[in-house]
């Protein structure tokens, strides 16, 4: 499995743990998020730092392209900080 693959089936895994989901909505930003909290669950469940360490070596995020029926995408990081970016304000939350 190559690393992007992986940076998928780990996220996609988080959901089916946590939700019994293929992929809960929104996954990909509260993965980001509890990654950037050591003090949340996920963060010490899931070696969430991990995820972003791989997400750093591949340059680039996994989502669910609301506009493509949730299908999954890869991006960039520099689109993913923006979309995260735009995610946060909206949530009303900065991490």
């Amino acid at each position: 499995m190559d690393k992007i693959e992986e940076l998928r089936t780990r996220m996609k895994r988080i959901s089916q743990y946590e939700y019994c989901a293929g992929w809960l909505v929104d996954l990909e930003f509260f993965i980001w998020q509890y990654a950037h909290d050591p003090n949340s669950e996920w963060y010490k469940t899931y070696n969430l730092t991990y995820l972003i360490e791989l997400a750093k070596e591949i340059s680039g995020w996994w989502v669910a392209d609301k506009e493509q029926n949730f299908k999954k995408v890869f991006i960039s990081l520099e689109e993913w900080t923006e979309k995260y970016k735009n995610w946060t304000t909206r949530q009303g939350t900065i991490v």
